[in-house]
């Protein structure tokens, strides 16, 4: 996936989009009224404008800010990830550290409970 921070005249479906889709939500939240149009234009030039710096964060600091490290081996038994998921499962983990540098997980796993209380998007 290629991160699309966006452009005033290049809305559409980047992160300044979802931005702009999450304050609208959040304002509806807390003020109980919908976002008033009055200042869409600068709330957009706003949001495409953060949306570049984080792309452009992410983009020079990419070694640094997406650097994981995973050693874990867990057979049978019962597994508590942050409080939130309970089960039992069989996971292999390993990193390949080439050129997609990605995680690959194989693995079964029984859900037992899930505590969503708390999780946000």
């Amino acid at each position: 996936m290629t991160l699309k921070p966006g452009t005033v005249a290049d809305f559409a479906d980047s992160m300044a989009k979802a931005m702009e889709e999450a304050f609208e939500v959040e304002w509806q939240a807390v003020k109980g009224v919908a976002l008033p149009e009055e200042g869409r234009q600068d709330r957009r030039l706003l949001m495409a404008a953060i949306a570049q710096g984080v792309v452009r964060h992410f983009r020079d600091h990419a070694e640094e800010a997406f650097q994981i490290a995973v050693e874990t081996t867990q057979t049978g038994a019962n597994v508590t990830s942050s409080g939130h998921v309970t089960g039992t499962s069989n996971v292999d983990v390993t990193q390949d550290s080439g050129t997609t540098n990605r995680v690959t997980s194989e693995g079964t796993a029984t859900v037992t409970a899930v505590d969503t209380e708390g999780l946000h998007p």
